[in-house]
């Protein structure tokens, strides 16, 4: 029997109802009476940056008046407060609080003991790759892939630079040698969260402007745990003739330290590398295909450091970070576990002959425990970078996969390969590969591509994408194409296929002109991803830019019904009674339920049907009971309270209204109480703007 929504309005339920005895106890077990410590808060529902402040001073004030908060995380959505143990138990009772945490110490996993020398490859110097063949001992299915598998394993080498390339760098790129290409990771920015990064290499690209240190006395340059250093140098070593090559060499290093010389830091100072980081992308508008934030770190399940990692990740910013060294299931560590996210990358290690190292974290995925927080595999024993004093060293560790990860990401992409060889039955990752090789041409000191857009563009009109390039002969050819959710050539004039080609002139200058169709379809505004290639397979990605497809139609189309895909979609009704959800008509999955997509809504006029569930189940669940599914769930930005409906699967549900805004959970264990800790809580499906009542409801 479902809930009277009326009733969850009213205050009697649709809220957390104060804090479970079990967090009372670990709150006041964590805290000596009557002292003050500094708790990391983060609200339940997302905000604006700028509201933050007036948001936590509201919290502060219903438990310590007069209390600052005493450090915000205006991108995140949190802040950190110092409070008794009285006042953090009643703060963590109130609603709009979502996850509230003391401040833990956290420390840098030490390198992993060198593997004793054997037969196999290692890391010495040596120029070609072997063919391995990997069999799983019981050859059974492994994550529903058959061994065996044939993998080219890779030893140290020397490039065409004259520099050595690491066995990793070569098996990411899958033995072509990156140092050929020069320095082609050029502007691109990796944000290394970190114990620092030193400047006296004289092979690292270093950021100084943006660079912080979270550590007193020690500037963002200073690694006495040699750590941050090592991790750099694998993500962006410089072709220069010295030491080795990155995977993204040339690549800017953004030196975020937080940890000191012996390895120790907090979770305060890691959440607020995370929103700096994050600052520093939206507020100089970096183009996020060029961007990552590596957190070779990692502690003890945190649910704070998690909600900072997923609200970063939301905006639409990669991260990648280690898997962990404790040889155990990942979903026991913070921020491995956040893997699930499509734009968080958790990396386990494996050596040069694709076998995972024994202490490397994996995740065991079961009937009880379906989703799988360990991405992809990376080369993490005995990797060759930069370590203290600046010497080049092997060290082993999920914290030297990672950078390989960020690196790739830089350069393009990640693309699974196959999978290695897991030391725990039935677990093994897809060894990570990173794509779109650049040529040699992309890659030489000044030559240079950038694409102009405008941010938006209204159907029926022209749009001219300005290519920019230095280095390159007149009448050389560039190759671009378009992609979308929901994009065709039937959205432009002229075009059979989504491709085309762009001469470059004296200049340097080329264009893409486009005519975008006005077809009259209420279907609501696109996505239009533009890629610029250097070849003519596409497979050299040089750049890309995105602007949206405003959906201009007057006609007004009575009585749709709109169906979404498996990605984010936005959906806009008509001038009828029109009928929206943000998920495919068909199929069970996850992904067809609404997994991993945050839909916008909006029914326009008349009297609108939102979908949030039918007979396949309720939508937009995660199907990961460890979390709060901020994730995924349906906007809906235009509902009329008495005029439009929500049409919910018979189940009970929660809602809580935060500055005119109501969200809704579905009660996933059906328990008849709001779970928002823990392993089993309830699920976010929606976010409405506009007061609702439960006349406003269909139970089917």
């Amino acid at each position: 029997m479902a809930f009277d929504l009326a009733q969850l309005f009213s205050g009697s339920r649709g809220r957390a109802g104060g804090a479970a005895a079990a967090d009372q106890e670990l709150l006041l077990a964590e805290v000596a009476p009557g002292m003050p410590r500094t708790y990391l808060v983060f609200l339940a529902e997302p905000s604006e940056p700028a509201a933050i402040g007036a948001a936590a001073g509201l919290l502060i004030d219903q438990v310590a008046p007069g209390r600052a908060p005493r450090q915000l995380f205006e991108q995140l959505g949190g802040f950190a407060v110092d409070l008794d143990d009285d006042q953090a138990v009643r703060l963590r009772r109130l609603r709009e609080v979502g996850s509230l945490e003391l401040d833990r110490p956290m420390r840098l996993d030490p390198p992993m003991p060198m593997p004793e020398p054997g037969p196999g490859p290692g890391p010495g110097p040596s120029s070609g790759g072997r063919l391995i063949e990997l069999v799983d001992p019981s050859g059974s299915a492994v994550n529903d892939v058959m061994l065996p598998q044939v993998l080219v394993s890779y030893v140290n080498a020397i490039g065409a630079s004259k520099e050595t390339l690491p066995y990793g760098v070569r098996a990411i790129w899958q033995g072509r040698d990156i140092s050929a290409t020069g320095n082609s990771g050029a502007g691109t920015y990796a944000f290394v969260i970190d114990s620092g990064v030193l400047a006296t290499t004289g092979d690292l690209n270093l950021n100084t402007t943006w660079a912080r240190s979270w550590i007193a006395g020690q500037d963002p340059f200073t690694d006495g745990a040699g750590h941050g250093t090592h991790v750099a140098g694998t993500i962006g070593a410089l072709v220069n003739g010295s030491g080795v090559v990155g995977v993204a060499p040339g690549a800017s290093i953004v030196s975020l330290k937080v940890f000191d010389s012996t390895g120790r830091g907090s979770t305060l100072n890691v959440i607020a590398a995370i929103n700096h980081a994050v600052s520093v992308i939206t507020a100089n508008n970096l183009d996020l295909a060029k961007v990552v934030i590596n957190l070779s770190l990692g502690g003890p399940l945190s649910s704070t450091l998690n909600a900072a990692m997923i609200n970063a990740a939301n905006a639409g910013i990669r991260l990648v970070v280690a898997a962990g060294n404790s040889g155990v299931d990942a979903d026991t560590a913070s921020p491995a576990t956040t893997g699930t996210h499509p734009n968080i990358y958790t990396v386990s290690a494996v050596d040069s002959a694709y076998v995972m190292a024994s202490w490397s974290n994996w995740d065991q995925v079961t009937t009880s425990d379906p989703t799988d927080s360990v991405d992809v595999a990376a080369p993490g024993v005995a990797v060759t970078s930069y370590y203290k004093n600046g010497v080049l060293t092997n060290l082993s560790g999920t914290s030297m996969a990672a950078p390989h990860v960020a690196g790739a990401l830089l350069m393009g992409g990640v693309q699974p390969g196959d999978l290695v060889t897991p030391l725990v039955a039935g677990r093994a990752d897809p060894f990570a590969l990173a794509t779109a090789f650049p040529t040699a041409t992309g890659g030489t000191p000044g030559v240079t591509y950038s694409l102009g857009a405008p941010a938006a563009v209204d159907e029926g009109l022209a749009v001219s994408l300005a290519i920019a390039t230095t280095g390159l002969a007149a009448n050389t050819s560039l190759y671009w194409s378009l992609n979308g959710t929901g994009i065709t050539s039937a959205d432009f004039s002229g075009l059979t296929e989504l491709t085309g080609s762009s001469l470059v002139g004296a200049d340097g200058s080329a264009e893409i002109n486009l005519t975008i169709n006005a077809d009259l379809l209420s279907e609501g505004n696109e996505l239009l991803n533009v890629q610029l290639y250097a070849d003519a397979g596409r497979t050299q990605l040089v750049t890309s830019r995105s602007l949206t497809l405003n959906d201009t139609s007057r006609e007004a189309t009575t009585n749709q019904i709109l169906w979404g895909t498996t990605a984010s979609d936005t959906l806009i009704g008509g001038g009828g009674n029109d009928r929206l959800a943000g998920v495919p008509a068909s199929g069970s999955t996850a992904a067809a339920l609404g997994r991993r997509q945050i839909d916008v809504l909006s029914g326009g006029l008349g009297a609108d049907t939102f979908l949030l569930g039918d007979t396949r189940g309720v939508f937009y669940d995660d199907r990961s009971a460890r979390n709060l599914g901020s994730g995924d769930y349906a906007r809906i930005t235009d509902f009329r309270s008495g005029e439009d409906k929500l049409q919910l699967l018979n189940a009970n549900y929660y809602t809580t209204v935060t500055n005119g805004v109501t969200s809704i959970y579905w009660d996933r264990n059906a328990n008849n109480r709001f779970d928002t800790t823990g392993n089993n809580r309830d699920e976010l499906i929606a976010m409405v703007t506009g007061s609702m009542a439960s006349t406003d409801i269909i139970w089917i």
